[in-house]
């Protein structure tokens, strides 16, 4: 995917690895791209597939019947199209959905994007007063690992945030270098010990 235009002296602290189990949604075989710009522009996207915990243990459980199940997932797909953010969502079955979120804009200084929405918030992107922007989301407990597995599901994805900014922190696996930028990277799966990172400084 081709980085916008978004660049200059900024702070993200980045993570996606809070994949509760209350907030009901578990992202897999996803791809996320966070990119920010000192005077507060952000973009983020979206790649992968969203899975709707519940449905899918019903379904496993034999507790549901036909007709139920295909309400049940026209339902969540209603609910989550009414965010217009999400330009395609397309059902697999078994409460699994692909879909593409792209979303950009501008967070002034105190103001905060979440990803889903406030109630399920599996990344939220947050400007803070002293002139700090955060990505973050509470790392999963290994306990909730061993839930998911039971129902047959999983986490497996990769975090990218790119900036040209001077770094302050981060616990990336990896760092491209691309031009002026720097792409940093975390491969997102069960055994990942630490919620991903980054810190920056923003001037805008």
């Amino acid at each position: 995917m081709p980085l916008l235009g978004l660049w200059g002296r900024v702070l993200a602290v980045t993570g996606l690895t809070g994949l509760l189990l209350s907030g009901c949604n578990l992202p897999d075989d996803f791809k996320v791209e966070i990119r920010l710009a000192e005077d507060g522009r952000y973009a983020l996207s979206y790649h992968g597939i969203l899975i709707w915990v519940p449905l899918h243990e019903e379904i496993l459980r034999g507790k549901l019947k036909g007709t139920e199940i295909e309400e049940k997932i026209r339902a969540f797909e209603n609910d989550i199209k009414r965010d217009s953010h999400f330009r395609d969502v397309r059902s697999l079955g078994g409460g699994r959905y692909k879909m593409h979120y792209q979303r950009e804009g501008r967070i002034e200084k105190t103001g905060q994007v979440t990803f889903i929405r406030r109630n399920v918030a599996l990344l939220v992107l947050k400007a803070l007063p002293e002139g700090t922007v955060a990505v973050t989301v509470p790392l999963s407990k290994r306990a909730s690992f061993k839930q998911l597995e039971v129902l047959g599901l999983s986490v497996r994805g990769m975090l990218r945030v790119a900036t040209g900014l001077p770094v302050l922190e981060h616990n990336a696996q990896t760092v491209k270098l691309l031009g002026p930028f720097r792409i940093y990277e975390w491969s997102v799966t069960p055994t990942l010990t630490h919620t991903p990172r980054l810190v920056a400084r923003r001037d805008g």
